[in-house]
């Protein structure tokens, strides 16, 4: 099935679902594209759950799921079978259908060529589906799911395997908590004689390219390529809730230019081709903000703004494992609703908070070693930062119990004495706001460079570039940006309402938390990611607010010296914007090599076992045994240290595999083989090429990398 034809399948699904859904409660005044984006959005947080629980239970299946679905839709269809329909049908006189205004026609008209856009800028997948690094284990995490069924699988060949060859066939990981081993990267192995593999990573994003690989077709390469269009569709629906969080922020003319800067800056782009879970981050994220800025400012009706938001926000803690980071400030939201009495609080604690336990439960049972592995992370910050962190939490205890007792001790009174000394404090945080972009950018890639931290799967010490994160979010912004975005997050602040509270509060915590300390990484561009979510979208929206504020289009001054301008600003930001998405927009990497591992694959019997050579800490056997494994179902095993293999063992482990009847092919140079006089008859001397973005992490990546992989292959003679 061609991959365009999934998508629009996969949408249509989604908001099918969305839209029973939606005709539970009673929304007039939702216009065509929040109509649309809600019901796209309820339907993908109902199929994309039901998804992930049946993975969980190792039960995957897409005709599974399709009857599910089946058998949700006809529950909703039967509650609203009777219902009263709650929607007029005749035309209404809101704006969006006003004869007298030309927002529809413009902001309409707008959408429909940025939509356009999108598609050749979002739509462009890198054919990332090599081992060794995250992206490509995204998607060999999906190849996996389809064909195993779920998330975590014993494997029959690896279980056989005899425990003293163990050490020299899988790499150790004595760092690592909760696996002693990995057969590849990402890929650890928890249980080594029931030949258990439990995969890195939190699944809701891999569960989703599971269905559209299982949509694809049978052969890998036809999978592969359209599960890796799916990044394509997240980034149309994340760059849309953004601009759905502008426009009811700061007005139609705001979100559009904030989705014209973010549609064209470099990392947007990069992110919307690249298989991993920043993109469906992004969705999830700013949905559930845009909901929730809704339900605080009082928008009706109040149930279904609060489900879509705590709906959103507990898909974004399925998502991705830093979520948890930001449970101090739902706590305080969670806290603020309930005395509060917001009117539909109960309709957004209890889906967020069952997300969140099922976000960890998760985590805790079906990938341990990760979730272990960045716990410890964030322990470990949290005491390099412990005064800083004990500050906080006192100052967020003692403003939480302030506002607890102005509001018992003043229950009629609370929010005027609250609102009375607001404004003060809100421009002294304006303006340490301000300071801080001006101590980033200026004082502190000046000071002394901390020491760098080793990579655990490289054991490469990289360097600790944390002094210069400002700097160079400045590379994919332009520095025009940083500057104005800086200045427009402080306006935001400073005239901050009940529908930005939580909009700021969620994304400058995300901003400070990444800006101030940053796992290093040396491809720099993969390093960016950390920004996608919330930085690199709060500083466009702060720059479009900031240009709206400063134009004016009322009284008929449409030619003052405030509109030149903002005018002047928009054109000399989008330039700039442009200007540093060079070589981004126009890179795809490694395309064309699926075709080239299909072509490597056709020569290879079916259900083979695949034994690489290579001693290299990342080496042949990580790169290209990770897709030869879980997308073209073959065993793979890397003999890292041929000196301390167990010869006879490992010669007696080829014979049984080969009486079972497996073929077995030997990949690398042929020394051992020799050594043990085992005869081998050569297959294919293959030779891959593809062309890359340079990793680098001295400076913003520019080059274009053209790289050679050789392997030969031989068949071991029975």
């Amino acid at each position: 099935m061609p991959p365009w034809i999934i998508l629009i399948i996969i949408s249509l699904a989604n908001i099918i679902i969305g839209w029973q859904l939606l005709r539970l409660f009673h929304a007039p005044d939702l216009d065509w594209l929040e109509r649309g984006f809600v019901s796209f959005a309820l339907g993908t947080a109902v199929n994309g759950t039901t998804a992930l629980i049946l993975a969980e239970l190792n039960q995957f299946h897409i005709l599974t799921l399709a009857v599910l679905w089946l058998l949700i839709w006809l529950i909703l269809w039967f509650v609203n079978k009777n219902r009263k329909e709650r929607e007029e049908r005749k035309v209404r006189k809101g704006f969006y259908f006003s004869l007298r205004s030309l927002r529809f026609k413009i902001e309409t008209g707008a959408l429909l060529l940025w939509f356009v856009a999108a598609l050749w800028l979002f739509f462009r997948p890198h054919e990332f589906i090599i081992g060794g690094a995250d992206a490509g284990v995204y998607t060999n995490l999906s190849a996996s799911i389809v064909r195993q069924g779920g998330i975590v699988f014993d494997d029959p060949v690896l279980a056989g395997l005899d425990a003293d060859l163990a050490p020299s066939l899988l790499r150790p990981v004595p760092t690592q908590d909760g696996a002693d081993y990995y057969l590849v990267p990402a890929f650890f192995v928890t249980d080594v004689a029931n030949g258990r593999i439990t995969p890195q990573f939190y699944p809701l994003h891999p569960v989703w390219q599971a269905i559209t690989y299982s949509l694809g077709g049978p052969l890998p390469a036809q999978a592969s390529r359209a599960s890796l269009l799916l990044t394509g569709l997240w980034a149309l629906a994340g760059a849309l809730a953004i601009y759905l969080t502008v426009r009811q922020a700061a007005g139609w003319q705001a979100a559009l230019l904030a989705l014209l800067g973010l549609s064209i800056n470099a990392v947007q782009v990069w992110f919307a081709r690249y298989p991993t879970t920043e993109m469906l981050s992004q969705f999830w994220l700013w949905a559930g903000l845009w909901a929730v800025g809704a339900w605080l400012s009082g928008r009706k009706p109040a149930q279904l703004w609060a489900l879509l938001g705590g709906v959103a926000l507990g898909q974004f803690f399925l998502t991705r494992i830093d979520a948890l980071f930001m449970l101090p400030v739902l706590a305080v939201l969670g806290v603020w609703v309930w005395l509060r009495r917001q009117n539909g609080r109960a309709w957004f604690l209890l889906p967020l908070t069952w997300f969140i336990f099922h976000a960890t439960a998760h985590g805790w049972w079906l990938s341990r070693p990760y979730f272990l592995e960045l716990s410890t992370y964030g322990l470990a910050i949290m005491r390099q930062q412990r005064m800083l962190l004990m500050a906080a939490a006192v100052l967020a205890l003692l403003a939480l119990a302030g506002f607890a007792y102005i509001w018992q001790r003043y229950a009629q009174h609370g929010m005027a004495y609250l609102r009375k000394g607001q404004r003060p404090l809100l421009g002294l945080l304006a303006i340490t706001l301000l300071l801080l972009a001006a101590y980033g950018w200026f004082i502190r890639p000046t000071l002394p460079a901390p020491t760098g931290w080793v990579d655990s799967y490289s054991t490469n010490t990289l360097p600790n570039t944390n002094l210069e994160n400002f700097v160079r979010l400045g590379w994919y912004l332009s520095p025009l940006g940083v500057a104005l975005g800086a200045l427009g997050i402080a306006w935001m602040v400073w005239r901050v309402e009940s529908k930005t509270a939580v909009l700021l509060a969620i994304t400058l915590f995300y901003s400070l938390f990444y800006l101030w300390n940053i796992r290093a990484n040396p491809h720099q561009i993969y390093a960016s990611r950390r920004y996608i979510m919330a930085a690199i979208p709060l500083f466009v929206m702060g720059t479009a607010v900031l240009i709206t504020n400063i134009a004016t289009f009322q009284n008929n001054q449409r030619y003052s010296w405030r509109n030149a301008l903002a005018l002047l600003l928009t054109l000399v930001w989008l330039g700039s914007t442009v200007w540093a998405a060079r070589g981004f927009i126009s890179q795809v990497d490694y395309k064309g090599i699926i075709a080239q591992l299909d072509d490597i694959n056709n020569q290879l019997q079916p259900n083979s076992v695949l034994l690489f050579a290579d001693p290299a800490p990342i080496g042949m056997g990580d790169f290209w045994g990770t897709p030869l494994k879980f997308m073209y179902d073959h065993s793979v095993f890397t003999l890292r240290d041929p000196d301390q293999a167990n010869a006879p063992l490992l010669v007696q482990t080829i014979n049984n595999w080969q009486n079972n009847g497996y073929a077995v092919y030997w990949i690398g140079e042929t020394a051992w083989l020799d050594q043990q006089k085992l005869a081998y008859s050569p297959i294919l001397d293959a030779a891959l090429t593809a062309t890359n973005l340079e990793g680098t992490n001295e400076h913003k990546p520019q080059a274009l990398i053209t790289a050679k992989w050789r392997l030969p292959i031989v068949e071991i003679s029975d």
